[in-house]
């Protein structure tokens, strides 16, 4: 992150705790329009960068502070400890909601999720403080909050919003509970692994199939007579939800079984007009 986030960007290395290092920091903090600082309340004051502190050194500057378990008012159980984006998404059950658990740490997608969430969420508070500091002068120094813990719920928000009873029967049937064992959200949207060991992704539809009259399930049909015979063989099922469970077993079958590859059956589908 280090590389990607600084680019065209001037740093230096400074110990705040050493009085020619803390002379060179107010010095920049004068002529700075924002102090950005990943650190615990506590940690602030030991350094001596509270709000107040940065008042004498810069009436104008803007502190933004940012941590993992800090809120509006620092008055959490967690507020003083450390953390990072995995600790997080543990406590706050996005592991639990993407397949993990206490036999199966799963951090979902692997790239600091709610660090790059939060993250968003503190340049826009860091911009908010800056136009109101354009409004006029304040009393005290403008603090613009962001952390990881309040706003690592973001990541879990369509599954926020219903009733309850409806809500829970949601995640029982999301198919991201099954974490890395997760290949897809349907048949039609869903990782296959082909005879030569290598895998494709189908996204023949981002609905799941109904029936076998389905334009898309029809449109699957045409890339290869083994899709055509998977997709009716599927067809006797009764319900909708046993139709793209049978054709997701079915579809494996032929991908594993024909003796294609994977870039084989790429260019069957996508003569079909099939992503």
């Amino acid at each position: 992150y280090g590389m990607a986030a600084n680019i065209g960007k001037r740093s230096i290395l400074l110990d705040v705790k050493d009085a020619e290092g803390r002379q060179a920091f107010e010095a920049l903090v004068a002529q700075s329009d924002l102090v950005v600082m990943n650190c615990t309340p506590a940690c602030l004051e030991r350094l001596g960068l509270s709000a107040g502190a940065l008042k004498r050194m810069n009436p104008q500057a803007v502190l933004v502070r940012f941590d993992a378990w800090g809120g509006p008012n620092d008055a959490g159980e967690r507020s003083e400890h450390l953390g990072y984006d995995d600790n997080v998404q543990a406590a706050q059950g996005i592991m639990t909601r993407f397949g993990g658990g206490l036999g199966r740490v799963e951090e979902h997608a692997h790239i600091g999720t709610i660090d790059v969430v939060a993250g968003i969420g503190g340049a826009l508070a860091a911009a908010a403080a800056l136009v109101q500091r354009l409004k006029g002068p304040c009393l005290g120094t403008i603090v613009a909050r962001a952390s990881l813990a309040s706003l690592g719920q973001i990541v879990q928000f369509p599954f926020c919003c219903g009733h309850p009873d409806a809500l829970r029967a949601e995640a029982a049937a999301c198919a991201t509970r099954a974490g890395p064992l997760c290949r897809g959200e349907h048949a039609l949207l869903r990782c296959y692994e082909a005879a030569d060991g290598e895998w494709l992704m189908l996204v023949a539809s981002l609905r799941p199939p109904q029936s076998a009259k389905d334009a898309c399930s029809e449109q699957i049909s045409l890339a290869s007579p083994l899709l055509r015979r998977a997709v009716a063989n599927a067809g006797a099922s009764d319900s909708a939800k046993d139709f793209d469970a049978s054709l997701c077993s079915e579809l494996a079958s032929v991908f594993l079984d024909s003796g294609m590859s994977a870039d084989e059956w790429s260019k069957h589908l996508l003569a079909a007009g099939v992503a």
